[in-house]
């Protein structure tokens, strides 16, 4: 507590700034990189992205969320945008390919969920799709869901959105999929098999922009997720109470630490995102120092373009006097390359990066033993691993349990 208090006082107590005029344009140009830089590529295949007026010279885009896109929360969240300062993603991709032709039809709308049936609208759509080079289909969360006080009815789409993916795949063409929601969206199968699959998340007044720039290739994606997008809902919740109080009994087996022990479940993991070019990860090596280890490794960008990469370093505890989750993300740092370009990256761990907090004791514990240091590119794509050895005569180990017990 005291250490929260001691980074809220200064903002508290400081004196309230004058008012000056700013730059109303550098924002927006500002928050457009932002935006860009936390969009993630999911899914890329046959590279269909991004879009270029040499590969496509007609692209069919779909949804209301093309042109009205969901650009922040609702509730507290909701932020009430000048309409002029508001990218429409379709009118930003004619301005970044000119020389592309593009076709609009809306077909489902963002707001709610359709007040008539969509399928027999899917012969008209077919033949719409047939006339591009590619289907570029905008979808996401129901607008009034992503709020406070209550949850969304469901982690799955619309399945009217789902229908109209699986039908423009069924036509052929290079299926993309751009995703609004501001948390995890399960997929139906159909939609899994779309060529591309791009999380936009609510990427407030430039977000238009910042897709198109993510799309079109101006902007390089580098974006990872902050949270495990499974295969299908968890099913396997139940919290028991008395009436008065509800006992959360998942313990840390919580967010990507629950998908660890069930890998199976998931579809894009934790820390998941692509990129337009590739990263190659080497030379892992960890010095002890007095204060802790010093763990060091190099990534490569052995692609054609700049991108950036986030490189992550998670601890296993393979041997625990209590449960442990499989592994927990330590240290992470975003690494902007160019083509060729190598990066060393260092990261300082301490005796606090091993330790659990021991509610007996009431303080901090590294239990002595053997760690694993595991560096990859997300929680699922492990590069790098190697091991230390932690050893304390006065830890609470093993050791120290098996001569109290003895």
């Amino acid at each position: 507590i005291d250490a929260a208090v001691e980074r809220v006082l200064p903002f508290a107590t400081r004196a309230i700034p004058e008012k000056k005029p700013y730059d109303r344009d550098a924002q927006h140009s500002l928050v457009r990189e932002i935006a860009a830089g936390s969009i993630v590529l999911l899914q890329n295949r046959d590279e269909v992205l991004p879009l270029t007026s040499e590969k496509y010279k007609k692209i069919a885009v779909v949804g209301e969320y093309a042109v009205n896109p969901l650009y922040s929360g609702q509730g507290s969240a909701e932020v009430l945008q000048t309409p002029e300062y508001t990218d429409s993603p379709l009118e930003e991709l004619k301005k970044l390919l000119p020389e592309t032709e593009f076709l609009y039809g809306e077909y489902y709308q963002k707001a709610a969920y359709s007040k008539e049936m969509l399928w027999p609208k899917l012969g008209e759509f077919m033949d719409f799709a047939r006339q591009a080079d590619a289907v570029l289909l905008f979808v996401g969360a129901q607008e009034s869901e992503d709020t406070e006080k209550f949850d969304r009815r469901t982690l799955r789409m619309n399945p009217n959105y789902d229908m109209y993916v699986e039908a423009a795949i069924r036509t052929g063409k290079p299926t993309i999929v751009v995703c609004q929601s501001g948390s995890a969206v399960v997929f139906d199968e159909d939609t899994r098999n779309a060529h591309a699959i791009v999380q936009m998340w609510l990427a407030g007044e430039a977000a238009g922009g910042a897709i198109a720039d993510v799309l079109t290739g101006k902007v390089n994606p580098s974006g990872k997720l902050s949270e495990t997008f499974p295969k299908e809902p968890r099913t396997d919740l139940q919290y028991p109470g008395n009436g008065h109080y509800i006992e959360y009994t998942e313990r840390f087996r919580v967010g990507y630490r629950y998908y660890d022990l069930h890998p199976e479940e998931i579809l894009f993991p934790f820390g998941h995102g692509l990129s337009y070019t590739s990263f190659w990860y080497s030379n892992l090596s960890v010095e002890k120092k007095e204060d802790g280890w010093q763990v060091s490794f190099d990534v490569t960008n052995n692609g054609s373009l700049y991108g950036a990469e986030v490189a992550q370093l998670y601890i296993c505890d393979p041997v625990s006097t209590v449960p442990k989750p499989v592994k927990e993300l330590k240290k992470f740092k975003k690494l902007r390359l160019a083509p060729g370009e190598t990066q060393s990256v260092s990261f300082t761990l301490t005796e606090r990066d091993l330790s659990y907090y021991n509610v007996s004791l009431h303080r901090w514990v590294a239990e002595d033993g053997k760690y694993h240091i595991l560096v990859g590119s997300s929680s699922q794509d492990i590069r790098l691993k190697v091991s230390i050895e932690y050893n304390d005569p006065s830890s609470y180990s093993m050791q120290v349990l098996d001569a109290m017990i003895g």
